[in-house]
């Protein structure tokens, strides 16, 4: 009909005026959002030489602590232990006074304090082939093996790169004792799981992996987990960098401390970093006051400090959207931990994902070297 100006319902516009810009002004914010996050969690950006060292990384499979063969109780921590003072020890029931005061109470225990006995005690007695882990037997296996390793780095009182897991000792050696206050000298005394196996300093370590004299054929790379403690990271970095130097072994680095990746960045641009994390917040046992901090480090927002090559995340929370994120989006490798099962070290690398394990002893090529 002429003059009829009424629109088409297919054109009619449903939303008002004010509907439309806050329709934009969500929009805006969710964009905004997006790219903060994707700043945030970003890898570094790859180069001719991080790839290349990821061809040789992904090629292979690494074993958590060297091959070792320890009952299953040298795995629980004594009750009251946790392997790390300053970071596992919070307790949600306990005031922030009490917290700090079990902290030190931890630091400054006496190695000849009285412990509990260890929960392996027994079982190590009648174990038909006790090898300990993080030993020089379990690296040397390793090493004949043709697998890489995933090995952890701290630092004595007195300055020496020792590998063992934990902090606290009174898991594997049955005596009360915190690695950092420590001199190398204290620490030479202890046994690891009630064998005549000491705790080796990284040097130590490190020429098992140097190319055979004869054959020169190479091993595997050697991933070096820094466990730093308080105030300690630039140090154990930087030595530990000076140690690698001095041996002939292909090596990245990997920590769950953001500021050790910093390090690296500012200082070896060359060396190949990875993040270690995992979901903090799984399983609701999280003091209030510390999730902030842990969801950051769950979703990998650190990764704007360090700017890691990898992210290696635990392989039970690998779906954390965050991860996918860093490692699919936006293009950064991911390495899972620790793999215990053939299904599971399958699962990890059909996505792409070169797998730490232990307890088993799959073929040392990864599927991602075919």
């Amino acid at each position: 009909m002429a003059g009829n100006n009424t629109t088409p319902w297919y054109r009619k516009s449903y939303l008002t005026e004010d509907g439309k810009k806050a329709l934009l002004a969500a929009g805006a914010v969710a964009a905004a959002a997006c790219g903060t996050v994707a700043f945030l969690v970003k890898p570094r950006s790859r180069d001719w030489q991080n790839t290349a060292q990821w061809k040789n990384f992904e090629r292979y499979r690494y074993a958590h602590r060297g091959l070792f063969d320890e009952p299953p109780s040298a795995q629980a921590y004594p009750k009251g232990t946790k392997g790390d003072p300053y970071r596992d020890t919070v307790d949600p029931t306990l005031t922030t006074r009490e917290q700090v005061a079990r902290v030190k109470d931890k630091v400054t225990k006496n190695p000849d304090a009285p412990v509990a006995t260890p929960l392996w005690a027994e079982d190590v007695k009648t174990y038909p082939s006790l090898v300990p882990e993080n030993s020089l037997p379990a690296f040397r296996a390793a090493a004949e093996a043709g697998y890489g390793v995933e090995l952890d780095v701290h630092l004595t009182k007195d300055n020496v790169l020792v590998v063992v897991h934990d902090s606290d000792l009174e898991r594997l050696c049955g005596r009360a004792g915190f690695v950092e206050e420590l001199t190398h000298e204290e620490l030479y005394d202890y046994r690891l799981l009630g064998t005549d196996e000491r705790i080796p300093t990284l040097e130590q370590v490190l020429p098992l992996f140097e190319p055979d004299p004869v054959s020169k054929r190479r091993h595997p790379p050697v991933l070096v987990e820094i466990k730093s403690t308080v105030g300690n990271y630039a140090d154990v970095t930087r030595l530990t960098l000076l140690a690698l130097d001095r041996f002939d072994v292909d090596y990245a680095i990997e920590s769950f401390d953001p500021r050790v990746l910093l390090y690296l960045r500012r200082h070896r641009p060359d060396v190949m970093r990875g993040q270690l994390s995992k979901d903090y917040l799984r399983g609701g046992q999280t003091a209030p006051t510390d999730v902030p901090a842990q969801f950051a480090l769950s979703s990998l927002f650190c990764n704007v400090i360090g700017r890691p090559d990898f992210v290696a995340y635990k392989f039970a929370d690998r779906h954390n959207p965050f991860v996918g994120i860093a490692c699919g989006l936006l293009g950064g490798h991911l390495v899972t931990w620790t793999v215990r099962s053939d299904a599971d070290l399958a699962e990890s690398e059909k996505a792409g994902a070169p797998a730490i394990f232990e307890y088993i002893r799959p073929d040392p090529r990864s599927r991602l070297s075919k």
